[in-house]
């Protein structure tokens, strides 16, 4: 976007997995002992708006964990102690075979992000994103500022100026989103954010507009 300027803030995940190219192989992760991530703005601006502590996509993909101990502090509202999925702009058409991206755990899962309050402690987005917790060995705890569960349609969003100044985000439709816990305690600091949020709205949609002015 030549010419253009924006407002980019920091963006930083624990554990990254994810598959951008359909001809390579799927990426798994296996966590064999406890997992611990903290993951939190230090910075003295506290420009940080997109902190992940696993951040998973992509078709195919999967974490498989045992005891998992996830803390993240951060700002804004684009943060999550699990992002499962990622919004695709395009929007692109998913194949039959299509398995999406899926996050497994059978111990102990506790996530606290009670210090962010304007983000979502497990965000998923796009086709077929899971978290599959419902084991006879899954046990949890998540504890938000916010809410805890969000079926979430915008990734990201921001202002672009380009002659004017205008929003700009990263949607997609969720579909075929599941959650299964299995013994787990969900609580927010909130008080009037929903545990629970089926269906997040999506945000203006300019920078495909954006695009085809440049």
């Amino acid at each position: 976007m030549f010419g253009a300027t924006g407002v980019f803030r920091q963006q930083l995940s624990g554990v990254r997995i994810y598959r951008s190219d359909k001809n390579k192989p799927a990426a798994v992760f296996n966590s064999e002992e406890k997992l611990n991530i903290n993951v939190e703005d230090k910075s003295t601006a506290k420009i940080g708006n997109y902190l992940v502590g696993i951040y998973i996509s992509g078709d195919g993909t999967e974490a498989n964990l045992k005891d998992s101990n996830i803390t993240v502090k951060a700002n804004g509202e684009h943060s999550a102690a699990l992002k499962i999925g990622k919004a695709e702009l395009p929007n692109t058409d998913k194949f039959d075979d299509y398995k999406g991206t899926m996050i497994n755990s059978t111990g102990n899962m506790v996530l606290d992000t009670s210090e962010t309050k304007d983000s979502a402690t497990v965000r998923l987005f796009g086709t077929k994103s899971r978290l599959i917790a419902d084991s006879e060995t899954s046990t949890g705890i998540i504890k938000s500022g916010n809410s805890a569960i969000v079926f979430d349609t915008t990734d990201y969003a921001t202002d672009v100026t380009l002659f004017i100044t205008v929003p700009v985000s990263r949607n997609e439709p969720n579909k075929n989103q599941e959650v299964r816990l299995n013994n787990t305690k969900i609580s927010t600091t909130s008080e009037n954010s929903s545990l629970i949020v089926a269906n997040a709205k999506m945000k203006i949609v300019l920078l495909q507009v954006l695009k085809g002015m440049l």
